[in-house]
């Protein structure tokens, strides 16, 4: 089945760091004051990750999107 959504918590981030400090295989772009988004930078034809960084927390959450 196509289009499933899938999420997971991954390994927090130390807080208030720069996640891309910690994370050299992606890329990202801030979506506000505390929260970036970090997606692959190449091609992955299973799924699609998109990974949640608050930043004050260090807290990460994994979205995989099967293709």
């Amino acid at each position: 089945m196509k289009g499933i959504f899938k999420t997971k918590l991954v390994e927090n981030f130390p807080p208030n760091s720069n996640p891309f400090h910690h994370d050299l295989t992606n890329m990202g772009i801030k979506l506000g004051s505390n929260l970036y988004a970090m997606v692959s930078n190449h091609e992955d034809k299973e799924c699609t990750r998109l990974t949640l960084v608050h930043v004050p927390t260090g807290q990460r959450i994994r979205i995989l999107i099967d293709e």
